[in-house]
């Protein structure tokens, strides 16, 4: 309910601004490239203080066999709204996508999709965190 929520308010916050929403909405979000599903997102996350960092989330799975690109697209989604929370305590976080990445990225969300479960790796200044989940586990959630 949580996503959908926040893709109404996306959706409503883009057509309010003027922006071009038949150019997001023919946005391709996967690409194929040797046999894997590939995304990638780029953001620009100003906190309440004013601090920045750039976050590049990425997730990656093999075409055919594993999963479907609808759920690709879905839990990439998920993730993208999901784990921002977990990375600051500021409810007040505005966040801007960004076409790329401007120098390095402050921190690297990546996901993996595999045929038994996905692990995702959070690297940051502070280290690296990775957390794997069985698919049998993650559709208990």
């Amino acid at each position: 309910m949580k996503n959908i929520t926040t893709f109404f308010l996306l959706l409503i916050t883009s057509i309010s601004f003027g922006q071009d929403y038949q150019k997001e909405l023919l946005l391709e979000v996967v690409e194929i490239k040797s046999g894997n599903f590939i995304a990638n997102d780029y953001s620009l996350i100003t906190l309440k203080d004013g601090t920045t960092f750039q976050i590049k989330t990425s997730a990656e799975a093999p075409s055919t066999g594993v999963i479907s690109r609808d759920n690709f697209v879905a839990i990439f989604s998920s993730i993208l709204t999901e784990v921002l929370p977990e990375i600051t305590d500021d409810p007040e976080v505005i966040s801007k996508d960004l076409e790329s990445i401007i120098g390095n990225p402050d921190i690297e969300i990546k996901c993996i999709m595999a045929k038994t479960g996905m692990q995702i790796e959070i690297k940051s200044d502070t280290g690296v965190k990775r957390i794997t989940q069985l698919w049998a586990d993650f559709f208990k959630e």
